[in-house]
């Protein structure tokens, strides 16, 4: 059995109801409020690719919940920076 990974495009229409004096004002306060409706309009599959057990363990397989992005073996963060002014960490 493959492993496809499939990037979809999905145009949503929402709609906010707000109390604003200004139309820039209600758009501001939509963005911070929850849609009354939701519906999507259209999907459209973008892109349909398979992939190896490799690259899905390495790009696509979720993390396991107790590890953290602070606790991943894969990076190395020998490099940081904790922005010391005087070579503090």
């Amino acid at each position: 059995m493959a492993k496809y990974v499939i990037e979809k495009i999905e145009l949503i229409k929402k709609q906010y109801v707000v109390d604003a004096y200004l139309p820039d004002d209600a758009l501001e306060l939509s963005r911070e409020r929850e849609p009354i409706v939701t519906e999507v309009l259209s999907t459209t599959i973008y892109d349909l690719f398979t992939i190896n057990e490799h690259e899905y363990k390495k790009d696509w397989k979720p993390l396991d919940p107790d590890i953290g992005p602070d606790q991943l073996k894969d990076e190395d963060y020998t490099n940081i920076s904790y922005g010391g002014t005087n070579g503090d960490l």
